[in-house]
């Protein structure tokens, strides 16, 4: 059984609340690192899988009235 570990995340914008840090550690443990689990991980590419759907949903939502550091941003 392989282990692994992910780690990734976006950096946001530094003082402000708009746009915080996320980070996100994917790691893996066998029954013998973790006797409490029930069930092996599963296959890294199935967590990756996981992960990349995470991090697309993963998206800025408007606010009414927009944040002021977002008010003046031009639109696409």
């Amino acid at each position: 059984m392989n282990v692994y570990s992910v780690f990734t995340g976006y950096g946001g914008w530094q003082n402000t609340f708009v746009l915080p840090s996320i980070l996100v550690d994917m790691r893996s443990y066998t029954r013998l690192e973790a006797p409490e689990l029930s069930v092996n991980p599963p296959p890294f590419e199935q967590s990756m899988e996981r992960l990349n759907a995470l991090l697309k949903s993963i998206r800025l939502r408007p606010t009414a009235p927009p944040m002021p550091e977002l008010a003046n941003l031009p639109t696409r």
